[in-house]
């Protein structure tokens, strides 16, 4: 057993659970969010993702939400928690 998941970034904890959800993109089938954007590392506590379209951002959203928040900030797609209520 590996203590991989007590040694990684908030952000990759945030890549491993979204990267592979499905989404809904083009009418196209079998679509996951890792094929439409790809991680960067900027900072350890927020998951910065580079895009492929722009379409992708309300798909994103779409996919990951209620429980991570998508923003738009410069050149990056900016994932973290949905703060809780």
């Amino acid at each position: 057993m590996s203590n991989n998941t007590l040694t990684k970034s908030p952000a990759d904890q945030i890549w491993e659970s979204i990267k592979n959800m499905p989404i809904n993109l083009f009418g196209l089938p079998n679509q996951f969010v890792s094929q439409h954007c790809a991680p960067v590392q900027v900072e350890p506590s927020k998951l910065y993702l580079v895009s492929r379209s722009s379409a992708f951002l309300p798909a994103l959203e779409t996919a990951i939400a209620p429980k991570y928040t998508v923003e738009l900030a410069d050149k990056w797609i900016i994932v973290q928690p949905a703060a809780v209520r």
